[in-house]
């Protein structure tokens, strides 16, 4: 099961993830990523402080994110990596390539 929630703060678009992303909901995901993307969101904070699995899927995911925001040049920040999903993004090589900040309120800060 994932649940997503969306916030704004200023023009900061905040996506809370909590549950697993897999095979079974990434079309949820999926659908907000492509409300993010119609909406050109300028500034995204993922927030995973809630996120229990994220599988491969859930890692195209991410990088789908991660192309839309570097090919326009938008701010993309990942935040609240539990030590699994921590581990994941270190084993995939997703820790140089994302920005990724431990406190999600830090995040906004970063980008205000």
């Amino acid at each position: 099961m994932l649940l997503i929630n969306r916030e704004q703060i200023s023009d900061i678009q905040i996506l809370r993830l909590e549950g697993n992303v897999d095979i079974q909901t990434m079309t949820i995901l999926q659908k907000e990523i492509d409300k993010i993307i119609t909406e050109d969101t300028a500034k995204l904070i993922v927030d995973n402080r809630n996120l229990k699995y994220l599988s491969s899927t859930g890692i195209h995911m991410f990088l789908t994110l991660y192309k839309f925001f570097s090919d326009k040049n938008k701010h993309l920040i990942i935040c609240g990596l539990n030590n699994v999903l921590d581990d994941i993004f270190e084993i995939a090589g997703l820790k140089q390539i994302f920005e990724i900040e431990a406190d999600c309120k830090n995040a906004v800060k970063i980008l205000l």
